[in-house]
């Protein structure tokens, strides 16, 4: 998995990953550009060694008692935003 992300670095592509454990709101950041999602699994998320990769760490915002998301549902709720950035 390093590997491949140190690949996508090397080609100037920006590495993102979703984690509910940080401030930066996905809607709040610039996507149109160059840029690979990393998601983690459902159980223990995004590895720490592999977190420290990457150039943003985004939360979906989440109204209510709801602490986290489906990491399919998560991911395609970010692959939608990143398009919809690219389309405007």
């Amino acid at each position: 998995m390093k590997d491949a992300l140190f690949m996508f670095q090397s080609y100037g592509i920006q590495l993102a990953g979703a984690t509910e454990k940080v401030d930066q709101v996905l809607y709040n950041e610039n996507l149109n550009i160059p840029i690979a999602v990393v998601m983690g699994s459902e159980e223990r998320g995004i590895q720490p060694s592999v977190i420290k990769m990457l150039d943003y760490k985004l939360k979906l915002p989440m109204l209510g008692d709801i602490a986290s998301l489906n990491v399919s549902v998560a991911c395609g709720a970010i692959l939608y935003e990143i398009t919809r950035q690219k389309m405007s």
